[in-house]
């Protein structure tokens, strides 16, 4: 699978958010990838944001707010979108390295 793929890098990100695939699992002990929501910073704050989700819906005296879902749906694509980009930057930025050497 090419590196600049776009499927490579939707692997990297599924992996990492622990949305593991059959194929993202047998990559990521190969990749050195691992789900970074186990524990740690991540994890806490994915925590803290649910539970206020939670504690919002309750104010609200309702199990579902549709807008509360269109704000964390947009959350998540733009973090899926800048994790992407991030990775780009990152491969751009070592194959300059590589070049200038």
């Amino acid at each position: 699978m090419n590196k600049d793929s776009q499927e490579f890098k939707k692997m990297i990100y599924e992996l990492m958010n622990g949305f593991i695939t059959d194929e993202a699992a047998a990559m990521s002990d190969v990749l050195g990838v691992h789900n970074e929501f186990k524990k740690g910073k991540m994890f806490e704050c994915s925590e803290r944001l649910y539970g206020a989700k939670d504690r919002v819906y309750d104010k609200l005296g309702v199990d579902d707010d549709p807008d509360i879902e269109i704000m964390l749906d947009c959350f998540e694509t733009i973090t899926e979108e800048l994790c992407y980009k991030m990775y780009d930057y990152g491969m751009k930025f070592a194959k300059e390295q590589y070049t200038e050497e």
